[in-house]
């Protein structure tokens, strides 16, 4: 399994799907950064007044007033700060809560797992009873690491574009809270990338596989979900429940940074345990019931 997985580690690095996806998150992060940064600064409150004042003048005397608050920018107060709550807030605001993490994970998973059928490599290696038990265990685990290095990447991306431009957090998380957040949101978004590779090789389709990766971890068929159990609850009692046992949950609880995690959580059946306890077991279900579905069904599929 070990060799199998230092195979894929270096087989994986040659991908330039690999290499385009971590520009990608790099440049998305960095251009986010960017932007925040003009929306605080005072050219952005100058703009803004003057496109107000211009739309307001009647008179030549309100184009002269326009013209100068454009030639004189510094005098402007920004209309935003730049300061937010947390790091592990702007982290989950950042590339979290909009399902960035997810889907750039899950979907280089999926087209990695792909792959290996697309140009014969899973022919070239034996696939008895234990041989499929030992690459779908690999696989499995090397999603896991897969996410661990995506999220890695948001993370510290992120945080050096924000620091560069000058971005301060009005509460500064203990190292603790940070590592818990951390291992939370791989725990979230290694749960959502299992499904979409239980997907993946059942259907073996890039369409299908690109598709789930954009629903499912990008959190729309979450959120669908959420909207749908919330109309038919009114008329059903019973369906109140589900969503507390749905990963979108664990993505809500997360996007109040890391010191939420250590607080009760709001959700009936976990009354009386942290939100981070939620967390680890809405979304080691889910890893737990996608495992079944891997070892249960995909390593009893045919692998032509």
């Amino acid at each position: 399994m070990f060799n199998l997985l230092k195979s894929d580690l270096c087989r994986i690095v040659r991908m330039p799907a690999f290499w385009a996806l971590t520009l990608l998150v790099v440049a998305v992060l960095t251009s986010s950064a960017w932007f925040l940064d003009y929306l605080a600064s005072p050219e952005f409150a100058q703009s803004v007044e003057a496109s107000l004042e211009e739309n307001e003048a009647a008179s030549s005397g309100g184009e002269a007033s326009a013209q100068e608050a454009s030639e004189n920018p510094d005098e402007v107060e920004p209309l935003n700060e730049k300061t937010m709550v947390s790091i592990t807030h702007m982290w989950a605001n950042t590339f979290l809560d909009g399902g960035m993490l997810g889907i750039i994970g899950s979907l280089l998973a999926a087209i990695f797992l792909l792959a290996d059928f697309k140009n014969g490599f899973i022919k070239t290696l034996p696939m008895d009873r234990w041989g499929r038990w030992r690459y779908f265990g690999e696989k499995t685990l090397f999603v896991g690491l897969l996410q661990a290095y995506v999220l890695a990447l948001c993370a510290a991306t992120s945080y050096l574009a924000f620091y560069g431009f000058g971005f301060t957090y009005e509460h500064a998380d203990p190292l603790g809270d940070v590592a818990l957040w951390l291992l939370c949101a791989w725990l979230y978004v290694s749960a959502l990338a299992l499904i979409v590779a239980w997907i993946t090789w059942l259907l073996r389709s890039e369409a299908v596989s690109s598709l789930a990766a954009l629903l499912i971890s990008g959190g729309i068929f979450g959120a669908l979900l959420l909207q749908l159990i919330s109309y038919f609850s009114n008329a059903v009692g019973f369906l109140a429940g589900i969503p507390q046992w749905l990963p979108i949950s664990a993505r809500i609880d997360l996007r109040l940074g890391g010191s939420a995690l250590l607080d009760p959580s709001v959700y009936e059946s976990f009354a009386a345990v942290p939100v981070w306890t939620h967390e680890v077991i809405v979304c080691g279900l889910f890893v737990l019931v996608s495992c079944v579905v891997i070892f249960g069904l995909c390593r009893k599929r045919d692998i032509a």
